[in-house]
């Protein structure tokens, strides 16, 4: 049995010889990879997929929205009018 530092280098490694051996070995290792994959927590919220700076100008958004400080679509569409002077 693999202790814990040595599963992921194993793991590695047993991937690696997969990769290298013919097509059907091959079907193997993706078979292997969709079942781990199964496996793992899924990411279903919309938010997780952001980084740390990203994260934090969502919230100072949505925190302006329900305050609401807004600009509606109309205000947005004339401030870009006036600014590239579009008719």
């Amino acid at each position: 049995m693999l202790s814990d530092s040595e599963i992921i280098p194993a793991f590695h490694q047993l991937i690696d010889e997969v990769g290298s051996q013919p097509v059907k070995s091959k079907q193997y290792l993706k078979e292997l990879y969709d079942s781990i994959a199964g496996l793992l927590p899924i990411k279903n919220d919309i938010l997780d997929g952001l980084s740390s700076l990203e994260l934090e100008k969502t919230k100072k958004s949505i925190n302006q929205i329900k305050i609401g400080k807004t600009t509606s679509d109309m205000e947005v569409r004339q401030k870009i009018a006036q600014k590239w002077n579009i008719q």
